[in-house]
């Protein structure tokens, strides 16, 4: 049989390439953390190539309004809620709301979750459940309302103020029965946050009733029960988030926590060493850091660092400037700075720059992220951000 060089390198070349194939593909089976770096590239490169040119900020219509009362804004289902004394509106894409309720409130408290929502008072009593834009019910706090949640089920709960104690939270069900009330008698809330499936609570409470202030993340069941508690004596806690059913992240002054369901604690960032510049956990499934990278008298520059729920990073982009506040929903990010707010995608990608004064209040993205609604404290304006 005469030898055939070509056939042979041709098939020798084959199977280096079907051995070569099968060990990475048992490598990224084993190793999960592989598979979401390459899969995080390839949508990046993907997206980059799709999305070449930038687009410019449009503004749809603005909405003035007497400073003197207290407005506020929520993202809704389709639109942007805006809530002041003589009601609640939401608004899309029109300067004509294409709902409207007439309330009597003169502090609004709001919290939204799709088309969920909660409508308090600040030291009130009253609560009101929203469902797709028909109040279901009201409810009687016993104490002065401080804080309202709600979860994408309908799950409610209230933090208030009670006679005798440092802080009461109110937990109630979609269609507005009491699940349980929690008293705390040396520990004040400060902030909460209810599964997705509504049967778990995550909490922030604060000691200060001693000489240093000391922080406690807890979870208390929907039987009122607080089943798992951690002090955290070297971290001042602020805010608490479910990202998943699963998975709590809890953020303070100088580190950043994960708490998984079984209760097992993960130090996910020690800040001891960076100077945060700000922290996003409203968006799901993503913690959005953004961190002081230079700073001198001549410029501050701050890296934003997109992560999933596993602490990977998915991307990463860069702001020039002293930033004030970060905001997330749906594909978009905005960084606030002092005369400014710059937009940029979930991967990190600067979109486009849109011009603030000095009145500037507030920002709420809406609409998976593709409108802002900016606050000037007088004036609200809505624009197309992409």
């Amino acid at each position: 049989m005469r030898f055939n060089k070509k056939k042979f390198f041709r098939n020798f070349i084959f199977f280096i390439l079907f051995v070569t194939l099968v060990v990475l593909g048992v490598y990224l089976w084993k190793v999960p953390e592989a598979r979401e770096n390459i899969y995080s590239y390839y949508s990046d490169l993907v997206a980059s190539f799709g999305n070449e040119e930038l687009v410019t900020v449009q503004e749809v219509f603005s909405l003035p309004y007497d400073p003197a009362i207290q407005t506020n804004i929520a993202p809704g289902k389709d639109g942007i809620l805006v809530i002041n004394k003589s009601g609640i509106s939401e608004y899309t894409t029109s300067k004509n709301p294409v709902w409207v309720k007439e309330l009597n409130i003169s502090n609004p408290l709001i919290a939204t979750d799709g088309d969920k929502f909660v409508i308090s008072e600040t030291d009130g009593k009253k609560i009101m459940y929203f469902n797709n834009r028909t109040m279901l019910w009201e409810k009687e706090c016993q104490g002065a309302v401080n804080k309202v949640y709600v979860n994408n089920l309908g799950y409610v709960g209230v933090i208030f103020s009670q006679v005798g104690y440092k802080s009461g939270f109110l937990f109630l069900d979609p269609n507005g029965n009491e699940i349980c009330t929690k008293l705390f008698a040396k520990t004040t809330l400060v902030d909460v946050d209810i599964s997705p499936k509504g049967d778990l609570v995550a909490m922030i409470e604060v000691d200060t009733t001693t000489a240093t202030l000391s922080s406690a993340i807890s979870f208390m069941s929907n039987k009122g029960e607080i089943v798992y508690s951690s002090i955290e004596n070297d971290s001042l806690l602020a805010g608490i988030r479910f990202l998943d059913n699963t998975n709590v992240v809890a953020v303070g002054d100088n580190k950043l926590i994960k708490i998984d369901r079984n209760y097992n604690k993960t130090l996910l960032d020690d800040f001891s060493n960076k100077t945060v510049s700000g922290i996003n956990l409203e968006n799901a499934d993503k913690i959005i850091k953004v961190y002081r990278t230079a700073n001198s008298i001549f410029a501050e520059k701050s890296t934003i660092d997109v992560l999933n729920i596993n602490n990977k990073k998915t991307g990463t982009g860069e702001v020039a400037g002293a930033v004030k506040a970060v905001e997330s929903s749906g594909k978009t990010i905005a960084i606030v700075l002092a005369d400014r707010i710059d937009f940029f995608d979930i991967s990190g990608r600067y979109l486009n720059s849109l011009a603030i004064s000095g009145n500037y209040k507030s920002i709420k993205l809406f609409n998976s992220g593709d409108y802002a609604c900016i606050d000037m404290s007088d004036m609200l304006k809505v624009v197309k951000v992409r």
